[in-house]
């Protein structure tokens, strides 16, 4: 037999984009203050400040498509620094 679930467990909580805001910018503002966060996530907070939403949520996805697999590897192949594949426009 299910439990009932009460109403506060049914309803999602539901934000103004005011607050929704105001809540998303003292996160980043914490984010920014804490020691434990990484200068490579620090700028890349910095560097979204004044883009385009839609966008930036774009490249965050395909962010996670690319890195998140490191996270899946195991731990000798993911402690190892990230190598970005680049092309070369000399290879000719």
């Amino acid at each position: 037999m299910q439990r009932r679930r009460s109403p506060l467990e049914r309803a999602p909580v539901r934000h103004e984009p005011e607050t929704l805001l105001a809540i998303t910018n003292a996160r980043i503002a914490r984010l920014l203050e804490s020691p434990q966060v990484s200068d490579w996530l620090k700028a890349a907070l910095l560097a979204a400040d004044g883009h385009d939403p839609i966008g930036l949520h774009n490249e965050i996805e395909i962010l996670r498509h690319v890195i998140a697999p490191l996270a899946q590897a195991d731990c000798k192949t993911a402690m190892q620094p990230l190598r970005i594949a680049r092309r070369g426009n000399d290879a000719g």
